[in-house]
């Protein structure tokens, strides 16, 4: 009975309990140890010998996890079913019925993602990075029965067809070994991956992207839930492919806070911020990625040049990237600015005691032009634990209000140093600095600072009481003068000293940025030494 409860919790690790819930026929909410207890013996060994084949091929146990999905579910028997399928309704479970559409192209997709598409439901207790690069590929969609009919639909489609040019006709090369695996070309893409994209690898992004992009739902992915996705996703290839401009959906995963319900919050012309699915977590960003909310939004892509796959089409996408580069980063910088916007709003909102200091855990882009869209993850943020941004997300969706219709390009410096500083320093002594130097970009001069500087502030931030204002201005310059010393090299911080004068900076700096966009925007488009003219002159 002990190695039986030991493989019970290796499958748990290796697989999930979404896709053990799934063969094993449970509902969503069924214990997961019941529910294995409870197989039969031939549908326990079939389990267990299905994991050890995979376990021979596997370099490691995320390898391990997509060769196992490889093998429940990339092989379609004679009945029309894969493994998975097969196990699920051994055990008293339902498969329902593929979809079916009068778009050739919608129908073959539909019919590939019935039969792949629980292997989006595992994950490896062991990931570390996202899978999503692999989707495609060890579910082995270019084995698939459909993926001919999904292939021809493209090359027949007059507004697809154009993107795999200097390819053969399907009907003179069928029967050549592989011979989908000719078809292949070049897309440059604004906001995309611009490099080799594959006409089989398309239907796995597409079908990857399709579950990324699905409607929120706080329980696992279904097929149901999916195939109206995979119909929304063909409609934006066509639009893409019909060289209009496509907003394409993005996921960004956000560490360091939290959404403890079931709510989303609207940023105003960005997108929605909520709570990660099952599926974000468990397939795009990772259980070990330290991501705890996600903010979904869009990105503008838009196709440039198709070029066949040659020798010279490869040099023309280098050229291109050497001269004209910036359209294809440019997407991507106007994404990172406004998600920076809502890590700044969360910032000014946060409560007294706690800091909603978020970083950039992860990304997810459904771009088109890569095989399973592009994902990338990032060093977790500087903070220890993840802080409830629920009680607070009214305020920080008034205050991202006022950050876009006070923009500023003379503020940028302070709101880059002031996330900097809450998320992105490990080291206290480097959050001090930075925290400061957001005080000398809202008040800073060519000339003497320390008193401009501190003293501007403390009207600001005590405008109608003096004993306080001039206790305040004391504080302020204290901090200022180690500030200096400590840049200069003639002060070393204790880390008990460092932590002390970060967390002191680091809070009026916060005060400071907050009280001049939600009281003083007047103050927002002038220099910064006119700013402090204006308060010290005039109050």
């Amino acid at each position: 009975m002990g190695e039986y409860n030991y493989n019970r919790q290796k499958l748990k690790n290796l697989y999930g309990e979404p896709f053990l819930r799934y063969i094993c026929g449970a509902p969503d909410e069924a214990d997961v140890d019941e529910a294995l207890a409870g197989l039969p013996a031939d549908q326990w060994r079939l389990l267990c010998a299905v994991t050890d084949r995979a376990l021979a091929g596997a370099v490691d146990a995320i390898d391990l996890s997509m060769l196992a999905a490889g093998h429940f579910t990339a092989n379609v028997a004679e009945d029309g079913k894969t493994l998975a399928q097969q196990m699920r309704l051994a055990n008293g479970g339902d498969v329902g019925q593929p979809r079916t559409s009068v778009d050739p192209l919608a129908d073959a997709l539909l019919r590939i993602a019935y039969d792949s598409w629980p292997a989006l439901l595992v994950r490896s207790d062991d990931l570390r990075s996202s899978q999503s690069f692999a989707f495609a590929s060890y579910t082995r969609v270019e084995q698939h029965p459909a993926i001919e009919n999904f292939c021809n639909a493209v090359m027949m489609d007059p507004d697809l067809s154009i993107l795999f040019p200097g390819t053969p006709d399907i009907a003179e090369v069928r029967g050549e070994e592989h011979f989908l695996l000719r078809y292949h070309s070049n897309w440059i893409v604004s906001g995309g991956s611009n490099f080799m994209m594959s006409l089989v690898g398309l239907a796995g992004s597409l079908i990857f992207s399709a579950a990324a992009s699905c409607e929120y739902t706080a329980g696992p992915l279904t097929y149901e839930i999916l195939a109206p996705s995979i119909v929304e996703m063909i409609k934006l290839l066509r639009q893409f492919a019909n060289w209009q401009e496509t907003r394409v959906p993005t996921i960004t995963g956000l560490q360091g806070i939290r959404i403890s319900d079931e709510s989303s919050y609207e940023f105003e012309g960005l997108g929605i911020l909520r709570k990660p699915s099952d599926f974000e977590m468990n397939q795009i960003f990772g259980p070990q990625s330290g991501v705890s909310a996600v903010f979904a939004g869009a990105m503008p892509i838009c196709l440039i040049e198709v070029l066949p796959s040659t020798d010279a089409g490869m040099a023309r996408v280098n050229d291109f990237m050497m001269t004209r580069g910036i359209e294809v980063m440019q997407p991507f910088l106007d994404l990172e600015a406004g998600i920076d916007q809502v890590r700044l709003a969360l910032l000014l909102a946060s409560p007294n005691d706690q800091l909603l200091a978020s970083g950039v855990g992860g990304r997810f882009i459904s771009n088109l032009s890569d095989m399973g869209s592009s994902a990338s993850l990032i060093q977790q943020v500087a903070k220890a634990k993840s802080a409830t941004a629920s009680d607070a997300l009214e305020r920080a969706q008034r205050i991202f209000r006022l950050l876009k219709r006070n923009q500023f390009k003379g503020l940028s410096i302070a709101h880059r140093r002031l996330l900097d500083a809450t998320s992105a320093r490990w080291d206290p002594v480097d959050a001090f600095v930075d925290a400061v130097i957001v005080w000398e970009n809202v008040f800073g001069s060519q000339g003497e600072t320390t008193f401009r500087v501190t003293a501007s502030m403390a009207l600001l931030l005590e405008p109608n009481r003096p004993d306080e204002r001039r206790s305040l201005h004391q504080t302020l310059k204290k901090l200022y003068s180690t500030r200096s010393s400590v840049v200069h090299g003639s002060k070393d911080l204790s880390h008990h000293e460092a932590l002390k004068c970060r967390d002191a900076a680091v809070g009026y700096a916060i005060e400071l940025v907050r009280t001049l966009y939600e009281d003083r925007a007047d103050l927002i488009p002038m220099a910064s030494n006119s700013r402090g003219e204006m308060l010290l002159l005039r109050g």
